[in-house]
């Protein structure tokens, strides 16, 4: 079992082998998945948090410096330290809920973060951290409510942490590493505890300057007060005074404060108010602008105010200048700025501000008065992110939020591309991008569904609007957008689903897979074909099926219920059964048989989890609604693991998107306004590159992961096992003739053994050998020769000797009697004209040169290709007689003038797959329609299938019949019930382990009929595996005449039957009850 294990560790999970297998080389590896042996993976394999943009805007102050070049935010449940230069991330965890204040002492190079009170938590941590490692140092444990704000107080060796609770508990803290507030104090145990204000919040605490053997001075500040605290060194009491505001009374909200002397105070209101204290009392009052305060920094002979419209005022000897920050250079655009909340200076020399959208840096070593320029360190919504989707093959992703912005960000490292950024009408509730094939011609689809019910379509490069559409009267949201797979060849039509809040899903249908022209638009481009119905509740999210054409579509609604839809028949599919074989990559939604093992037993309805496949990776990624978290497990992933799965920390608010990105190869999250991200430290394979769908691949072979591996034949590509891709049975050569012939036809294929690569102008890719074709783009080499277009002449008997195709091959029958020939392909999708076979086509027959096994004659002209020339016969068989070369009418696959060879034979192939996909739905279609049945006018029975119910006992509808299904302890309990009819036989079919019922049904208001008429009416309950249908059941209760039956059937080995699996039933016949 150990070496199975090792085996496949080493070549990887390719299925039963048809080949010889050798060791892989070393250029290209499969990474074996991170739940290959049954549990979660180590913390190595995990993908680390490698970037946050974004902050917490309610958190007091949400910005503080660390140093002169380094700041710190909180994110969710981080604290982020950001490099101002270098724009580097480090993190700090370490909080169980969102972060809710932060403080930085200087002198102890010391951190402080306090946070909200987990659910269930009794205490809501502070925790204490080094502002150079950011390593956690302590955590204090006291406050029962969220932390409101804290502070450091004579030079950090003081930390005062204020809880929300109703009292406003204060609480001072030794934190110096050593000194006199730390010698001789209990571990955990908090200096003084006091109520620092019973009639408000408190938004922030100051301290005063001052050395370390100075008595405990600082000033907490909030709604309506300013209060003066000290404390003496040798006591443990704190005594607080509060302010006087003079007669004209306290602001509104206190919202900064400012020390400019150990005993003289600045203080700003909510309105504009700067007050002036010496002591406890307030001198002087100025109102410059009837704005808040968002920052006072006392500079050498003057104060800085910075108001919430962004104003900076500076004060000097009674007289104002004033300068306007969006006025400077790299200042955030007017219809992205939002007022001003807080800010943090640091020594005079730097300043940085925050708003609820931005991040700014203000360098003032030149003086305040020089100010040029700012520099934007984050920008984020004002409402929180609800989509974010992410191009194939381009680095760049867009997030929709609520407040109507949708913003472009690098997928990289998420740096914002502000000339892709722009403001919809109303807030964005979903937003797709359809995907393109590298190097086609124009850009991708960009969609957007926002909460009124509009939906945008326009181009992703030129932003060029096409549609513009109310799409519910009701005014209903959009809750999700989904494009089909792209194919490039333009055969296979485009598709766009877009879910509301109502249970609806809306299908619109493209007529160009790219957006190629900035004139056309509404019908011309997209035309909307059906509104699906079937849901009761808000649709969560759907996935198209991966294939070309694109046929089905699965969507799941906010109760659970799980439906399949038939896209372009517009119809509902009566059971998922009809596309369980259907591959939907990659798979998104919260429910399945794929997801099943991913839920606890116990549901939470609060949030909506979210899910999203990891391709190459045998993962899915899921949010985790309770704790704010991802979760890792295996896909598919049926069963409950047996130990808890890896978590990626990071957010602290539900998760509203979740995306991952195959380009960068990293997991993208959004929660509140703060979007985060994950790698993987090494990527795999050749994962950050789009699947090429184009030049012949079959548009509906799904894309196979493969090893390469090192063979004494050459380099080999394995691929594995699928009952979609199964290569059909080459073609044997019948004589020794034959066969040499073929390898000679190879030797002809791979041509000489050096040649000059050539790219091609339009695409960059480089053309094969002596191609006169681009494989990709199918642009024609600027340096191949124009083949002969003379029509052919008929073929003379002193005709080169030609050899066979590798590709397309004519056999002569073995038998004389046999008399027509015939034609075997290689392969399906057959393969195009070598290189070096339309390199010796084009050239006249003097210059051409002998192909390997080729018998040359005198006097021989050019004829056809050599891969369309027959083999000769065998001897002792008369030649075939030729055919006319009079002109007839064009087939399907046949070279046309001015195309290439491999556009026709692929045109060819996807005609065909096309016709097989469309006849294959109508013969599903059939199965279940019975327009045919009323057409024709037989009493043929009307037939419904159901399939069962899984671990719920509740009423549904099939038809005309009502039926109820359960799985009860050792039986599987069936009722079913035909309202206004009788039951006539119930039976029972092993083999097919169905249960029938078949009843006749009065119909009142049959056409052509006077008043009435009796239909036949038959319903087919498919059983679970693991129950007997061979033996009789367990009961039966019967009542025909009112249309009611009730069976009852035993598990296996419980009534008498030990075969679980069905073995040795071959029986097809049906057994009555």
């Amino acid at each position: 079992m150990a070496a199975a294990e090792a085996k496949e560790r080493q070549y990887g999970s390719l299925g039963p082998g048809r080949f010889p297998i050798y060791a892989p080389s070393e250029s290209m590896t499969l990474a074996p998945s991170e739940f290959s042996t049954g549990r979660p993976s180590t913390g190595e394999a995990l993908p680390q948090l490698t970037r946050v943009h974004g902050f917490s805007a309610q958190t007091r102050p949400p910005v503080v410096f660390l140093s002169e070049r380094r700041c710190a935010f909180a994110a969710g449940r981080l604290v982020v330290e950001l490099d101002i230069d270098h724009n580097l991330q480090r993190t700090l965890s370490g909080h169980s809920d969102l972060v809710s204040c932060l403080a930085h002492s200087e002198e102890q190079a010391l951190g402080a973060s306090g946070q909200m009170r987990r659910a269930g938590a009794k205490w809501a941590e502070v925790l204490l951290w080094d502002s150079e490692t950011l390593e956690v140092r302590g955590a204090f444990q006291f406050h029962q409510a969220d932390i409101e704000a804290i502070g450091f107080v004579q030079n950090g060796e003081v930390l005062v942490t204020i809880g929300m609770d109703r009292d406003r508990t204060m609480a001072l803290w030794p934190s110096a590493r050593e000194g006199f507030f730390r010698a001789g104090r209990r571990e955990g145990a908090p200096l003084a505890v006091c109520s620092a204000f019973k009639g408000g919040g408190v938004c922030g605490i100051v301290a005063s300057p001052g050395g370390p053997d100075v008595p405990v001075h600082f000033a907490t500040f909030g709604v309506q007060h300013v209060k003066f605290w000290q404390s003496a060194r040798v006591t443990t009491a704190v005594d607080g005074r509060r302010g006087a505001f003079g007669n004209e009374g306290a602001p509104k909200v206190v919202v900064c404060a400012a020390w400019v002397a150990r005993e003289r105070l600045v203080a700003g209101g909510s309105n504009g108010e700067v007050f002036f204290f010496e002591g406890n009392k307030a001198i002087r009052k100025l109102v410059i602008h009837p704005f808040s305060i968002a920052l006072l920094l006392p500079l050498k002979d003057s104060l800085a105010v910075v108001h919430s419209h962004g104003v900076c005022s500076l004060l000097r000897g009674g007289t104002e200048t004033a300068w306007d920050l969006a006025s400077l250079m790299g200042a955030p655009e007017s219809r992205m700025q939002t007022p001003l909340t807080a800010g943090h200076g640091w020594r005079g020399s730097s300043l940085v501000l925050s708003s609820r959208t931005h991040l700014l840096f203000v360098d003032l070593s030149h003086g305040i008065r020089n100010v040029q320029d700012c520099k934007v360190l984050l920008s984020q919504p004002g409402e929180p992110l609800a989509a974010v989707c992410a191009h194939a093959v381009e680095p760049r992703i867009y997030t929709g939020a609520l407040d109507g912005g949708v913003r472009c960000y690098r997928s990289g490292d998420l740096q914002p591309i502000e000339a892709r950024s722009f403001k919809a009408s109303c807030g964005v509730t979903c937003i797709a991008v359809s995907s393109v094939a590298p190097g086609s011609e124009g850009s991708a689809w960009l969609a957007l569904g926002c909460a009124d019910s509009t939906l945008s379509i326009m181009g992703e490069t030129n932003f060029h609007y096409v549609l513009r559409k109310s799409l519910s009267g009701r005014k209903a949201k959009l809750t999700c957008a989904r494009f089909s797979a792209t194919d490039a060849s333009c055969t296979h039509p485009l598709w766009l689903a877009i879910g509301t809040d109502d249970g609806c899903i809306h299908t619109f249908r493209f007529k160009e897979p790219t957006c190629r022209s900035t004139v056309r638009t509404g019908e011309e481009i997209v035309s909307k074909v059906a509104t699906l119905r079937g849901h009761e509740a808000a649709i969560i999210d759907f996935c198209f099926a991966d294939t070309l054409p694109c046929l089905y579509l699965i969507s799941v609604d906010a109760s659970g219920k799980q439906l399949a839809f038939d896209v372009p028949m517009a119809r509902r599919l009566p059971t998922l059964a009809l596309v369980q074989d259907v591959p939907f990559t990659p798979w998104t939604l919260p429910t399945g048989r794929q997801v099943q093992g991913c839920w606890h037993e116990q549901r939470s309805p609060e949030h909506q989890r979210r899910f999203f496949e990891i391709p190459g990776r045998q993962t899915i990624v899921a949010s985790d609604c309770s704790a704010t978290s991802l979760e890792m497990f295996p896909y598919p992933c049926t069963d409950h693991l047996k130990s808890k799965p890896p978590r990626l920390e990071g957010p602290g608010s539900p998760i509203t998107s979740l995306l991952f990105s195959t380009f960068s190869d990293n997991i993208l999250a959004t929660s509140g306004t703060v979007l985060f991200s994950w790698s993987w430290s090494q990527s795999v394979g050749s994962r950050k590159q789009e699947p090429d769908r184009g030049g012949l691949a079959s548009p509906l072979r799904q894309v196979q992961g493969a090893v390469v591996f090192d063979t004494p034949d050459g380099r080999k590509r394995a691929v594995a096992a699928s009952p979609i891709f199964t290569p059909p049975p080459r073609a044997r050569p019948r004589s020794a003739a034959a066969g040499s012939q073929r390898l000679a036809a190879k030797e002809n294929a791979r041509g000489p053994a050096t040649q000059e690569t050539v790219a091609c102008p339009s695409c960059g890719s480089v053309y094969m050998a002596d191609a006169i074709f681009c494989r990709r783009c199918g642009k024609k080499r600027e340096d191949a020769r124009t083949p002969d277009k003379t029509p052919p002449r008929k073929r003379a008997s002193s005709a080169v000797t030609k050899v066979p195709s590798p590709d397309i091959e004519r056999l002569q029958p073995s038998s004389p009697g046999a008399a027509r020939s015939k034609i075997t392909a290689a392969s399906p999708l057959a393969t195009p004209p070598t290189s070096a076979a339309l390199s010796a086509w084009a050239s006249p027959a003097a210059e051409r040169r002998p192909l390997v096994g080729e018998v040359p004659t005198f006097g021989a002209k050019p004829s056809q290709a050599p891969w369309t020339i027959d083999a000769p016969p065998p001897a002792g068989l008369p030649s075939r007689q030729q055919k006319s070369d009079a002109p007839v009418a064009g087939k399907i696959g046949a070279p046309q003038e001015g195309r290439n060879v491999m556009q026709v034979v692929s045109e060819a192939q996807r005609i065909h797959e096309d016709m097989e996909a469309r006849t294959r739905s109508i013969q599903e279609r059939q199965q279940f329609d019975s327009v045919g049945l009323l057409l024709s006018g037989k009493a043929q029975a009307n037939v419904v299938g159901v399939d069962r119910l899984e671990d719920r006992y509740q009423e549904s509808r099939a038809g005309p019949f009502q039926q109820r299904a359960q799985e009860s302890n050792n039986r599987y309990e069936v009722e079913v019930r035909l309202p206004g009819g009788r039951l006539v036989r119930v039976t029972r079919n092993p083999l097919r382990r169905t249960l029938s019922f078949e009843g006749q049904f009065v119909n009142h208001q049959a056409v052509g009929h006077d008043g009435e008429e009796v239909q036949d009416e038959k319903l087919l309950v498919r059983v679970p595996p693991g129950y007997d249908l061979s033996n009789p059941p367990a009961e039966v209760i019967r009542n025909f005449a009112e249309g009611r039956c009730f069976v009852a059937l035993y598990r296996y080995g419980q009534g008498g039957r030990l075969d679980p699996s069905g073995a040795g039933v071959t029986s097809r016949d049906e057994y009555e009850l």
